[in-house]
């Protein structure tokens, strides 16, 4: 039945059309001659599915066009190669720190503003992407356009933690500490996965929070964390914002808000 589909009907709506398929491992399109726009430049596109190759078959000429990690021995690999051209777009997740509102810790959200006004966002940008990719800039949110404006002076970002814990009516210790309804400011970090980003964001944190008096340990346990470096799916905004639902499968923040989910829902 394959066979005869194959050879009696080459349907197709498009400059290619399609002449196999073996499952897991490639899809051949040939040029279809019957296309009524302009010709297609190709005779043939092989599309294959390989996890394990990418760079070492696009320097020796077995493909033509692979997306690879963007790890900087492969950028440098393929840099060096002047027969490639290399581009370097958005990755298929993205790396965020999340906050537990469940937390009695970071649970107020005059807590959370504070400690996000500490982190200096340009220090992870210029260590962990710029040098993948030059033109990258910072975002204070996932959800819509950064505003310029917004957020505190970088230079000036442990004063206006300070300020904002002081507004939240948390206090200094003697020891130089932070306190917060007379509990030490002592945050579980999570950074569960063992990336190398995991790892790294975690020891910027750690320092970052250490100059407003803040300190932070590492945990394991995915239970008991007050921040905690997270992985989600880089996908549309409004797939995004779905981690926020109160049932979200990368709710993570324990945050849970019945009249957001009514907003997605009409929003979808």
């Amino acid at each position: 039945l394959s066979t005869a589909w194959e050879q009696r009907l080459p349907v197709s709506s498009g400059p290619f059309q399609y002449a196999s398929w073996t499952p897991g491992e490639r899809i051949v399109l040939v040029r279809n001659d019957r296309w009524w726009g302009a010709r297609p430049p190709l005779d043939r596109i092989e599309v294959v599915f390989d996890d394990a190759g990418g760079l070492a078959e696009l320097l020796d000429g077995t493909i033509d066009v692979a997306t690879v990690p963007a790890t900087l021995a492969n950028l440098e690999r393929a840099r060096a190669s002047p027969g490639l051209r290399v581009a370097v777009g958005p990755g298929r997740v993205l790396e965020v720190l999340d906050l537990n509102t469940a937390s009695p810790l970071v649970g107020r959200a005059a807590v959370r503003a504070a400690l996000t006004d500490a982190l200096d966002t340009d220090v992870l940008v210029d260590e962990m992407v710029r040098p993948l990719a030059p033109t990258t800039q910072p975002r204070r949110t996932l959800l819509s356009d950064p505003d310029p404006d917004a957020g505190p002076d970088p230079t000036d970002r442990a004063t206006a933690a300070v300020d904002g814990l002081d507004a939240a009516g948390c206090g200094t210790a003697e020891d130089g500490s932070a306190e917060c309804d007379g509990l030490r400011m002592r945050l579980r970090l999570a950074a569960g996965g063992g990336s190398w980003q995991h790892g790294l964001i975690a020891e910027y944190v750690g320092v970052q929070l250490a100059d407003i008096g803040i300190e932070v340990i590492g945990v394991e346990d995915d239970e008991t964390w007050d921040v905690r470096v997270a992985t989600v799916p880089a996908a549309e905004p409004l797939e995004r914002a779905r981690r926020w639902r109160c049932d979200g499968a990368t709710n993570t923040q324990a945050y849970c808000n019945p009249a957001f989910d009514d907003l997605m829902d009409r929003a979808g």
